[in-house]
């Protein structure tokens, strides 16, 4: 009731825009369809006037309105075509002789049905009415302007007729010394062009099959119910009643002995009622339908694992085909051999799928949408139920839920499904809700895996700004020149540990943080050359107690004994050699003026500033992680133990890099090793893997790869914003997997992880279809 309420406001509001604002839409269409007449005869496109082909490739790129107003504009344009084929038969052919473009497309005529749905959806938008209320405006000129346009191309094409602009049209194309089956191909192919331009796929495909047919190569099949003796694509016994054949009823080729070209987008359905009803006694299993003696593998239609309907056209059903019905089944037919060789379907729900040839062929028959309709229900139930097969565990088997689902939803169809496409939509409906439980089901393990990941993450941030923080320090120390090699490795590998551990306690102010840079301050003093008697002094009176707290700093560190001895030992050498270092008396200090000692100062400065830079002192810190751990790429498992509520983590390796990162290149050569990675595995470069890992998108699936273990096909659900760690889940919630983002891309790197095809089931076969319809007729 309430969308019925919106729904009369809606009319009232674009009833009210029209009366008040109707000389805005007046002006504004003769405005813009002005501007568009003008474009297209100087060869330019406006911005909605393309191709189909571009539209739908632009579709992903677009806001919600303007794809909505792009849709309508498609539609809108394809009424005018449908309900004027003939006038803009006439009308593209004469404007092509205007334009000097014998080959005029329809979508670049300047008065074509493209120019007129442009100009009048960007003169609605001038109104700034809603996108709903100038959607119902496309309806009212639906409703009451077509037969409008009808009787002006019929008046243009008059006009251009009167003025000497071909006033007689040659339909026929054919050509001396062209054979008869040559001039089908030829026919078919004229026409295929004028259906692929208004978008019946349908068509296209009738067009291309008959091609083939004249040409002898169409794929998978005999000639069958339509090849009459020495006419290729002709029916045996002449022609059925309302057949089509090549654009045209009765038969003749498009474009021959009268015949329209435009004929071929509006090909008629010639099913014949009998042939339903026999076809739903066979969905039901009455196989007696078929005749004595027929070839068909019922047992193979009942399993579902075999085509069986190319066989149906050999039987007593077979006889009472027309040829657009016979056309329908091998076209099913070859959606089904895409569908069976489809790698990523299983087999098992690949069987399940088969049991449904006859209700999608009765589909088809009854709706050609079903060829060209995305949003057709029988294409949506088989593409959701391929999507759904994806990183389904074969192992469960028959017992799995979601095989059970597919195979009531089948049954179903099968028991219930006669004429009434609405079965397919309740059966769509059933499934999506079971996949939204199941999706709840993931979404508990998404939920705690993410807890754990960010909890882990936050430490990761800490650990890393506690290791900056720590490097920065004895950087800012250690560089020094004159700071000797033993105190300048000891301080990054050992002393960088408890520096790292005060500052991730408490920060830059703690007391452990000052008393850890307090004693690297001191440390590097006490091996200084001690040049006057006062610094010998205040060395030998502050030692114990450093050497002293040296030792406590170290235990607390917990750095090995054998690291404290050896540095120890190296130490009094290093304090016995500045101590000595002050007895030579050529370097005792003489005192000099303060200006002439502040001087001495910066130059002294600047030199040391200078030879750090020439000499490049290398700084070999120690990290959290090594180098061996960054080369290995590694895939976390996480599942959930049911028992005690808690995460069970397994890392495995499912690879490795051979080459190196700036880390290690800092701290060993600059030198590069080759990817190492076995050969079935496909590798891409850097810029790919970067590219491919920054463009997925939460809903993506991947299948990880890694030898000795089954392949994991994965859901991306998460994606930290951290530290951008990627979370991903199976089918079932029963495993979740994670990954931080240089290892993904090391994964792609290496093939170790792919991305699996989201493009829908159906839309790949169809695609499939055509595209071997297309080579078998070229």
């Amino acid at each position: 009731k309430a969308v019925q309420i919106e729904i009369q406001h809606l009319y009232l509001e674009a009833m009210t825009i029209a009366r008040d604002k109707r000389s805005i839409i007046e002006h504004g269409f003769r405005l813009h369809f002005i501007r568009n007449f003008n474009a297209a005869v100087r060869g330019e496109q406006s911005k909605h006037n393309s191709s189909n082909d571009d539209a739908d490739s632009e579709f992903g790129l677009v806001a919600p309105d303007e794809l909505e107003e792009s849709i309508a504009i498609q539609e809108m344009s394809a009424k005018l075509k449908g309900n004027c084929r003939e006038g803009l038969f006439g009308l593209d052919k004469r404007m092509g002789v205007l334009l000097h473009d014998p080959d005029l497309e329809s979508h670049k005529n300047p008065l074509g049905s493209d120019v007129l749905a442009n100009a009048f959806l960007e003169a609605c938008r001038e109104t700034e009415a809603s996108l709903k209320v100038r959607l119902l405006f496309v309806t009212m000129w639906d409703k009451h302007m077509q037969n409008g346009a009808v009787s002006m191309y019929q008046e243009v094409n008059q006009y251009l007729v009167e003025k000497g602009i071909l006033p007689k049209i040659k339909r026929e194309i054919k050509r001396q010394g062209m054979s008869q089956a040559v001039e089908i191909m030829a026919a078919a192919v004229e026409a295929m062009a004028v259906s692929e331009d208004e978008g019946e796929l349908f068509s296209t495909m009738q067009h291309l099959m008959s091609a083939a047919m004249a040409r002898g190569t169409l794929p998978g099949m005999a000639q069958g119910a339509y090849a009459m003796q020495g006419v290729p694509g002709m029916p045996v016994g002449g022609m059925a009643q309302g057949s089509v054949i090549g654009g045209v009823p009765g038969g003749m080729p498009g474009g021959m002995a009268g015949g329209a070209p435009g004929m071929a987008a509006g090909m008629l359905l010639a099913h014949n009622p009998i042939v339903l009803t026999q076809l739903t006694q066979l969905q039901h299993g009455d196989a007696g339908v078929l005749g004595a003696g027929v070839a068909v593998d019922a047992a193979g239609l009942v399993a579902g694992n075999v085509s069986i309907l190319r066989d149906l056209k050999h039987t007593e059903l077979g006889a009472s085909l027309g040829s657009v019905d016979a056309m329908t089944i091998d076209i099913v037919a070859m959606l089904f051999d895409f569908i069976f060789e489809d790698k990523q379907v299983p087999d098992p729900i690949k069987a399940l799928m088969g049991r449904l040839q006859i209700p999608v062929l009765k589909a088809a028959m009854l709706d050609q949408a079903f060829f060209s309709k995305k949003s057709h229900p029988t294409r949506r139930l088989l593409n959701i139920v391929a999507e759904a097969a994806i990183g389904w565990d074969e192992t469960i088997g028959h017992e799995s839920p979601l095989y059970r689902k597919v195979e009531g939803i089948v049954q179903r169809i099968l028991d219930e499904f006669e004429d009434n496409l609405v079965v397919f939509e309740r059966a769509l409906d059933d499934f999506e809700r079971f996949l939204e439980e199941q999706e709840r089901a993931t979404d508990a393990l998404v939920e705690v895996s993410v807890e754990m990941i960010e909890t882990r993450e936050r430490e990761q941030i800490k650990t890393e700004d506690a290791q900056n923080a720590a490097e920065e320090a004895v950087r800012a120390r250690a560089a020094d020149i004159e700071v000797s090699d033993t105190v300048r490795l000891f301080l990054c590998q050992e002393w960088i540990k408890p520096l790292r551990a005060a500052y991730q306690l408490g920060g830059a102010e703690s007391s452990a943080w000052l008393e850890a840079v307090g004693l690297m301050d001191d440390l590097i003093w006490s091996v200084r050359p001690k040049l006057s008697r006062e610094s010998r002094q205040y060395m030998v009176k502050t030692l114990p107690a450093l050497l002293r707290r040296l030792q406590e700093g170290m235990t607390k560190a917990e750095i090995s004994q054998e690291a404290r001895d050896q540095f120890m030992s190296q130490l009094v050498k290093c304090h016995a050699a500045a101590v000595k270092a002050g007895f030579n008396p050529s370097a005792e200090p003489q005192p000099m003026p303060e200006d002439a000692w502040k001087a001495a100062v910066l130059a002294r400065q600047a030199m040391q500033k200078q030879d750090a830079a020439e000499s490049a002192v290398v700084l070999p810190f120690v990290r959290p992680e090594s180098a061996t751990d960054r080369r290995e790429v590694k895939l976390e498992i996480i599942k959930s133990n049911a028992d005690d509520a808690k995460l069970e983590v397994e890392e495995i390796t499912i690879g490795s890099v051979g080459w190196m990162d700036q880390a290690d290149i800092d701290e060993q050569s600059d030198s590069l090793m080759p990817i190492a990675t076995t050969s079935d595995l496909e590798v891409v470069d850097e810029v790919e893997a970067k590219h491919l890992v920054d463009e997925l998108k939460p809903g993506v699936w991947v299948e990880f790869s890694h030898q000795g273990e089954d392949r994991l096909q994965a859901k991306l659900k998460w994606i930290s914003p951290l530290k951008n760690a990627y979370l991903f889940t199976d089918r079932q919630g029963k495993r979740a997997a994670t990954m931080p983002h240089d290892k993904l891309e090391a994964a792609f790197r290496i093939g170790s992880v792919r991305i699996i095809d989201d493009l829908p089931l159906l839309d790949r076969a169809v695609d499939n279809v055509i595209e071997s319809l297309k080579q078998a007729a070229a």
